[in-house]
């Protein structure tokens, strides 16, 4: 009996991580309603790495088809990347974020983790900001997880639309679309198109 919970158990652990990869073991732990060294049991015997281990293989994969330029330009650690599908990053603020007399983080931190995200996830050119729509769910304070994730999706004129969605454990603390301008037209008289006419 008690193998069959057991096995139940891990079987719970991996769909847990499978969905969070950066839970924490005390995350799991509170989840699984067992004791942190029980999670790092099971942890081991399923061969599955810590926390940072898990970050560590994940931040190097996603780095790969990001350009040089766009990864330097990232506010916070990007944990997965799909151009033109979608990204995931990591923030987690300090003290240093703090803005307001609460001891939360100032929104804009939150607002420059999607946005980065955003511009990432769009395939590899050229692109900026058209427009933006936020809402703050509630206040975020120092060492609070904050994982946003972004989601591509309609790509016309030019012009994609980026979801971005920013979680603390399983709540929703940040939302936003942006409409990203992802292709530079060149004027007429630079494309070829109809030259300026002069008279003589």
């Amino acid at each position: 009996m008690q193998q069959v919970q057991k096995r139940a158990r891990q079987r719970r652990l991996l769909k847990l991580l499978e969905a969070n990869p950066l839970m924490t073991d005390e995350d799991l732990a509170r989840s699984l309603s067992v004791s942190v060294s029980t999670v790092r049991l099971d942890r081991a015997l399923l061969n599955v790495p810590e926390l940072r281990e898990r970050m560590r293989e994940m931040a190097e994969k996603a780095s790969g088809p990001l350009s040089a330029m766009k990864r330097a330009s990232l506010f916070g650690e990007l944990l997965g990347l799909e151009p033109g599908q979608w990204g995931l990053s990591l923030l987690v603020p300090d003290s240093e974020m703090v803005s307001a007399e609460d001891g939360a983080i100032g929104g804009h931190y939150l607002f420059a983790q999607a946005a980065t995200l955003a511009l990432a996830s769009v395939r590899p050119g050229p692109s900026s900001i058209e427009s933006a729509r936020v809402r703050f769910l509630r206040s975020v304070f120092p060492l609070e997880r904050c994982i946003a994730r972004s989601k591509v999706g309609t790509r016309k004129n030019g012009r994609s639309v980026v979801s971005v969605r920013t979680r603390v454990m399983d709540e929703d603390v940040f939302v936003a679309r942006f409409i990203l301008m992802t292709e530079f037209e060149e004027p007429e008289s630079r494309a070829g198109g109809k030259g300026i006419a002069h008279s003589g």
